[in-house]
């Protein structure tokens, strides 16, 4: 039964109701089949995610993830550590829907993000500025907001945030042990710590404020600011909506973020209500990013459910099966080569978003991905998917059956491309191809190829 427009909203917005479906442990990708070794690598955890994006039932907690992981950021190739890779992602996930100056304070006391902006070396008596500095240009006011003078001063609240390698593999026991006991039993192998004796108690002056800030009271006092608020409120509307919008909108957007103590969940339900939202200058205006080509598409032939149901049960120690570990592997590579590998920024300002996504060489890649469905990721199953969707609509000729593979991608196209891609699926042979029990995948490959490469597909 559809679910209307509000009804969507609701579930969207509100996934904390929605049953994830999703119960592929993460650490599932770390272990090696038959052994007790592991593995890792930072990006096994992002395979791990990529794979959580096409099979959950919560899609806008994902996406919220994704935009936080380009807003609070850390590399996970300066990180070098599987275990703080994903504890920071996990944070991301729990806090989505969380108010801002709670998610910034977490992601920030993440042994991940200490690691990545040095906090580790920020010490009473001798501090370190790289954290409170992003802190206050990347991930709060912005620059042109603050002064050299508060960053100093803003360094020395910081003082005291530290983490704690818990299983160490030189610890004189046996590692890969030690690391499926902290696995089964749910407990962390890093951690983050607090050392009082290297914070720094004293007054420090930040944006004119005088007091013996510590880390989480100066975090709530930045992401309370109008800066921040104006900032972060047009931030979240060019991820979802579109890129440079008028002043207007930014005021709409800041007051909300005001309003809601940044939780971007209320946010995005005061602008899905905005008249602004529902523009012509929105909607299909915003540049699909690696992310948003991809998965939708994998999520739109129901792949990820056929993939789930073959994982088996949600042992964390467990080999998962190899079919279902490529679903990761894949979906990573290909959203990398279009530019955009999750948790491996360039640095750290993150990805450059929106236009930037598109080149000739990304084209090319997007194009291609019709070839990884079929090649790639799936067997006939695909096949028999778009055959049975498409016969299912009863198409009298080419037009009609382009028009049903339209439906199923969410794909708006004018008439002159409706034309050129039913002119392909002519050259590939037509409708009665597909009306044969084992026919090839061919005739949708080409035609999905073109679809893929059109510029109106590039939209969301």
């Amino acid at each position: 039964m559809p679910l209307g427009v509000n009804g969507a909203l609701d579930r969207l917005i509100n996934y904390e109701k929605v049953d994830e479906q999703f119960t592929i442990p993460p650490w599932q990708f770390v272990f090696n089949k038959g052994t007790k070794d592991n593995n890792l690598d930072p990006r096994i955890f992002t395979n791990w995610w990529c794979t959580r994006m096409v099979m959950s039932q919560r899609p806008l907690q994902q996406k919220l993830a994704l935009f936080y992981s380009n807003l609070l950021v850390v590399g996970a190739d300066k990180v070098d550590y599987g275990a703080m890779t994903i504890d920071y992602l996990q944070t991301l996930l729990d806090h989505a829907a969380s108010d801002f100056h709670v998610i910034l304070s977490e992601v920030s006391k993440s042994p991940a993000m200490i690691k990545y902006l040095d906090n580790d070396h920020n010490l009473r008596g001798k501090p370190n500025e790289n954290f409170g500095r992003e802190v206050m240009e990347l991930f709060t006011l912005g620059i042109g907001n603050y002064s050299e003078q508060d960053v100093k001063e803003a360094a020395r609240a910081f003082t005291g945030w530290w983490y704690r390698y818990l299983v160490f593999e030189d610890d004189g026991h046996n590692y890969n042990d030690r690391v499926i006991e902290y696995v089964k039993m749910g407990l962390p192998m890093v951690a983050y710590c607090w050392i009082p004796d290297i914070h720094d108690t004293t007054p420090k002056t930040v944006l004119g404020k005088t007091k013996p800030y510590t880390g989480e009271e100066l975090m709530e006092e930045l992401a309370a600011r109008p800066e921040t608020a104006k900032r972060i409120g047009t931030r979240l509307w060019e991820y979802f909506a579109y890129a440079n919008p008028p002043e207007k909108v930014k005021g709409k957007m800041a007051a909300s973020f005001k309003k809601h103590k940044g939780n971007a969940r209320l946010v995005l339900q005061d602008m899905a209500h905005m008249d602004e939202f529902w523009s012509k200058e929105c909607v299909r205006q915003l540049v699909k990013s690696p992310a948003d080509f991809v998965v939708p598409i994998i999520r739109q032939l129901d792949l990820g459910d056929a993939y789930h149901r073959a994982a088996g049960p949600p042992d964390p120690v467990q080999y998962i099966p190899p079919t279902v570990r490529h679903v990761g592997d894949v979906v990573s590579y290909n959203m990398d080569i279009m530019g955009l590998l999750p948790l491996h920024p360039p640095n750290v300002k993150g990805f450059d978003w929106g236009d930037a996504f598109i080149n000739s060489n990304s084209m090319i890649k997007r194009m291609e991905f019709s070839g990884v469905l079929y090649d790639t990721l799936c067997d006939h199953h695909l096949g028999d998917k778009l055959r049975t969707t498409i016969l299912a609509a009863k198409p009298k000729d080419e037009t009609d059956a382009i028009r049903a593979l339209l439906n199923v991608f969410d794909a708006e196209l004018p008439e002159s491309k409706v034309a050129l891609l039913a002119g392909e699926l002519k050259k590939a042979g037509g409708v009665k191809p597909l009306q044969a029990k084992n026919s090839g995948t061919y005739p949708l490959v080409r035609v999905c190829k073109v679809l893929f490469g059109a510029p109106e597909f590039q939209l969301c």
